[in-house]
């Protein structure tokens, strides 16, 4: 299969083939493909713990909601990173070149990292994000299915893994056969949703579908609406719908109701127009400040 192939096809998998084993030899293989994935300053800061006792798998399984691919899988590789490699030998990482491009990199490496916690995470994980699509991928182009796993109780098992202090535990990644076909794949956003010129656009609130986000929420005023069925709403305010990114009011209902006290809708539908009896009329209709 080509690279795009292998992309394509590889899916994240729940169900595997209990019965099946993947070599030793076969795993070192996958992980010294993997071992050629990039890292800042060719520092190879990740660790990678091969999970294939079965005891602390099933160990493991009782603080990850029990799901199957823990104790079913092949085997479980746990992607981990360590925080401190930039200062743990690091001439090795440079050996192959001159003695003062050595030195350079070495000082830099100590300049950049020494004293900044965040710096040396931000780096383990972004190592250990590139070396798990390379895994899963690697896997895929050996007839193999793979699923990357996040829940888990991280610190449960760090615990059983022995993971030393100054590690981070980024993921786990279970890897087999899979026991039946995957299903529909999930809808993807589409290219121009994820794919910029350049920059992100100045506005956030662009036209979507027709709608005006940005001289609607200009316009919006907060005060009491009637609803074109007859019933009167308090809209309090505009907020953000962290999913969609799109603006919804926040309303109150101003007449007796079972249920939470506040409401939200979408500002485009808060806007909408509406069909009653062959006529069409806004869906809310603004009336003045509330005064109680």
């Amino acid at each position: 299969m080509s690279v795009i192939d292998v992309i394509k096809k590889r899916r994240s998998v729940k169900l595997f083939k209990r019965d099946y084993k993947i070599s030793n030899s076969t795993i070192r293989e996958m992980i010294s493909a993997v071992m050629l994935s990039p890292t800042a300053f060719n520092i190879q800061n990740w660790r990678f713990v091969i999970i294939d006792d079965p005891k602390l798998r099933a160990k493991i399984r009782q603080h990850a909601w029990d799901q199957p691919q823990i104790t079913d899988a092949s085997v479980v590789i746990g992607l981990c990173a360590d925080l401190k490699a930039w200062k743990k030998e690091p001439e090795r990482y440079w050996r192959h070149v001159s003695e003062d491009i050595r030195e350079l990199m070495v000082s830099t490496m100590y300049s950049y990292y020494e004293g900044n916690i965040q710096y040396q995470r931000d780096e383990a994980f972004r190592s250990c994000g590139i070396a798990a699509q390379s895994l899963m991928l690697v896997a895929k182009s050996m007839g193999y299915d793979s699923c990357p796993m996040d829940g888990f109780d991280f610190p449960e098992v760090e615990k059983l893994i022995n993971l030393p202090k100054d590690h981070v535990l980024t993921m786990l990644i279970a890897i087999g056969k899979a026991a039946q076909e995957p299903g529909v794949r999930g809808r993807e956003l589409s290219y121009d949703e994820v794919v910029f010129s350049n920059s992100f656009p100045s506005e956030t609130l662009e036209d979507y579908d027709g709608f005006s986000f940005r001289k609607a929420v200009d316009e919006f005023v907060p005060g009491v609406y009637k609803h074109y069925k007859g019933k009167y709403y308090l809209a309090i305010g505009l907020a953000r719908e962290d999913h969609t990114d799109k603006p919804v009011v926040v309303y109150s209902r101003l007449y007796e109701r079972n249920g939470f006290p506040l409401s939200t809708r979408t500002l485009e539908d808060w806007n909408s127009i509406v069909s009653v009896g062959g006529v069409s009329t806004p869906r809310f209709v603004y009336v003045g400040q509330y005064n109680k």
